[in-house]
């Protein structure tokens, strides 16, 4: 019987370390996947800029859902003053759909899978995923608070802001949330990347 009670307990703490070890690498894997996302939701917003910076070299218009940009802005299709969802990053002239009242939990959020190229977009077509993503972006604007006639003092000089830039400031840059958020075993989980891009090389 003291062996049997021995063997049973070893047996049984084997089985939980198992367990507990599997469920661990799906934690795992499944956080490096929705870190990967939210960085690459920051890329997405610095690739519309670099794109758009490319255009006004050319002297090309740019133009975003639709909506023509002629000339070109380095913030065109990339307005700071709401939420920006990224729709379909794949599909030409479709970038982002604003909306100021979007949370993370919103259907548009959802994150799909294309099962024979393996990228993630906005595709209701493709195979959907546990994840969902926001890119949240506010303007960092220039006040020139301290008087020298410069932007040179980020702590001063610098305020970021939901709303447009007033017409005495100058739009400098951008700051960008990118959220996901998704579920596994039942539970909630969520994470931000920030990260701030200007409009300088």
């Amino acid at each position: 019987m003291v062996a049997i009670a021995v063997i049973t307990v070893g047996l049984f703490s084997v089985w939980n370390l198992f367990i507990s070890n599997f469920n661990g690498e799906q934690e795992a894997g499944a956080r490096i996947l929705a870190v990967n996302l939210a960085r690459e939701g920051i890329e997405i917003v610095k690739n519309i800029r670099d794109s758009n910076w490319l255009a006004i070299e050319n002297n090309d218009p740019c133009s975003y859902n639709g909506v023509l940009a002629d000339p070109c802005r380095w913030d065109s299709g990339l307005d700071g003053d709401g939420t920006a969802i990224i729709a379909n990053i794949f599909s030409e002239n479709v970038y982002l759909d604003y909306s100021a009242a979007a949370t993370i939990t919103d259907e548009a959020t959802k994150l799909y899978i294309d099962a024979a190229t393996g990228l993630y977009s906005h595709n209701i077509s493709d195979q959907p995923t546990r994840y969902r993503r926001l890119i949240a972006l506010k303007n960092l604007c220039c006040a020139d608070t301290d008087g020298n006639l410069r932007c040179d003092d980020v702590s001063v000089d610098f305020i970021i802001k939901d709303t447009a830039c007033l017409a005495s400031e100058l739009k400098v840059g951008l700051e960008i949330r990118s959220t996901v958020h998704w579920q596994i075993k039942g539970q909630e989980r969520e994470l931000a990347v920030d990260n701030k891009i200007y409009n300088w090389k």
